[in-house]
């Protein structure tokens, strides 16, 4: 009796061992992870993400650092060229002279880009200039005062979604009151 009992224990063992070592989901087929291993992963993944960042990080402050030396060296050189030219130049006209030429290239590269961000924003510009002719035009006939009430009543209702300002702004018009 014993012994069989023995039997049957080793086969319930064996059997369990074999669950085990399968381990695999029915599903896809994909070995099942225990809670921890899980947890290692999502860890070992957040820390090389926080690596990454990291590096990111550095790689930026060093391109700004970079910047930042080159617009210092470029100081350093103009000041030095300065000095050079003066210590060139015999009179003080061929200095001012030159100063007047690097300015004018100075602010011909500003215009340069000026324009550029105009032509960016040149749909508004257009329109701000549309607008303007709309109500620049001279020589227009000159409206009756009850058009013109007419047309500021019209505006402000357009400006206020609420009825309630707007009949009061039409009361105040109509009695001669002038609403700002």
């Amino acid at each position: 009796m014993r012994e069989e009992e023995r039997e049957g224990e080793d086969k319930e063992m064996t059997e369990g061992k074999i669950k085990k070592k399968k381990g695999r989901n029915r599903k896809n087929g994909k070995k099942e992870r225990t809670r921890g291993e899980r947890r290692e992963k999502k860890n070992k993944k957040r820390k090389e993400g926080k690596r990454e960042k990291k590096k990111r990080k550095e790689k930026r402050e060093g391109e700004e650092a970079h910047v930042k030396k080159e617009e210092k060296k470029t100081e350093v050189k103009r000041k030095e060229e300065r000095k050079r030219k003066e210590s060139r130049a015999g009179s003080d006209e061929e200095t001012r002279r030159r100063e007047e030429r690097e300015e004018e290239k100075e602010e011909r590269k500003k215009r340069k880009k000026r324009r550029k961000a105009e032509k960016k924003r040149g749909v508004k510009r257009r329109k701000r200039k549309r607008k303007g002719e709309r109500e620049g035009k001279e020589g227009e006939k000159e409206k009756s005062e009850k058009g013109r009430i007419e047309e500021r009543t019209r505006r402000k209702e357009t400006r206020h979604s609420r009825g309630v300002v707007r009949t009061k702004e039409k009361e105040k018009e109509v009695n001669g009151i002038k609403n700002k």
